[in-house]
C-alpha cells in the first residue's frame, strides 16, 4: 500500500525556453533535527534580539511554565528566551541555566579588578572594572584603530580604593565628553560609566569631579 512520507525532497521543473532546471519547494519535517554542514552567508546584519524574537536558534517560550515543561532537566549553559512571566506580563528576557537555577542574562556584573594604570581593550566591553589601589590610577581609552569598540558598548568603573581614578583618551584625538568636563571619580566606592558614542568619542557619566 502506498504511503506518504512528510520528509521533503527537492523536485525540479524544466524550462525549455531558457534550457534551465528550477527547484520547486518541498515540505519540511519540523519534528526532525537538522545539521548545517556548509557555510552560510547573510546579506545584511542580524541583531541578536532579532534572532531570539523570531525564535531562530534559541529556545523560545511564552512563559517559565512552558519552558520548564519543555526542558525538565536543563544543564548549565542552556539558553532560553522568555516572552512573558506566568502572570502574562511581557518581560522578553534572555535567561540561562546555571548551577541549579534559571538566571536573567543581565542579573550580574562581570567584575574585573585593576590595581594600576590600565588601557582598555575590546574584551572589557560590558564588564565592571573595580580599581583597587591606594595610589592614583589612570584608565586610558585607546584609539579605534588600536581597539575597535562598537558604538553603544559600555564599561562600568568603580573606585574601590583610596587612590584617585582618572579617565584619559589616548593621544591621537580620543575625546571624552562629560558634564563640566569632569574626568575623575569623585570618591571611594563611587563609580562611572563609559559609553562609546562615535569612532573616537566616548561619553562619561557618573559621580565625577574635576
Amino acid at each position: 500500500m502506498t504511503t506518504v512520507d512528510t520528509n521533503g525532497k527537492i523536485a525540479y521543473v524544466y524550462d525549455q525556453g531558457t534550457d534551465k532546471w528550477y527547484p520547486l519547494a518541498g515540505t519540511t519535517n519540523t519534528a526532525a533535527n537538522f545539521d548545517w554542514n556548509g557555510a552560510h552567508t547573510f546579506s545584511s546584519t542580524v541583531a541578536f534580539s532579532d534572532v531570539v524574537n523570531s525564535k531562530g536558534g534559541v529556545n523560545n517560550f511564552q512563559n517559565p511554565t512552558l519552558r520548564n515543561a519543555a526542558i525538565p532537566s536543563p544543564i548549565s549553559g542552556v539558553v532560553a528566551f522568555i516572552r512573558q512571566d506566568d502572570s502574562g506580563n511581557v518581560i522578553n528576557q534572555i535567561q540561562y541555566y546555571y548551577n541549579g537555577s534559571w538566571r536573567e542574562y543581565n542579573d550580574s556584573a562581570r567584575l574585573v579588578n585593576k590595581t594600576s594604570n590600565y588601557t582598555l581593550d575590546v574584551s572589557d566591553a560590558g564588564k565592571t572594572i573595580t580599581v583597587t589601589s591606594s595610589s592614583d590610577v589612570t584608565i586610558t581609552i585607546p584609539l579605534y584603530v588600536s581597539e575597535s569598540f562598537i558604538v553603544g558598548q559600555k564599561i562600568e568603573v568603580i573606585r574601590n580604593g583610596s587612590g584617585e581614578v582618572t579617565f584619559a583618551g589616548a593621544s591621537g584625538s580620543v575625546f571624552i565628553n562629560s558634564k563640566n568636563s569632569n574626568k575623575r571619580i569623585a570618591s571611594q566606592y563611587s563609580g562611572a560609566i563609559l559609553v562609546k558614542n562615535d569612532t573616537n568619542t566616548w561619553i562619561l557619566i557618573g559621580d565625577l569631579k574635576a
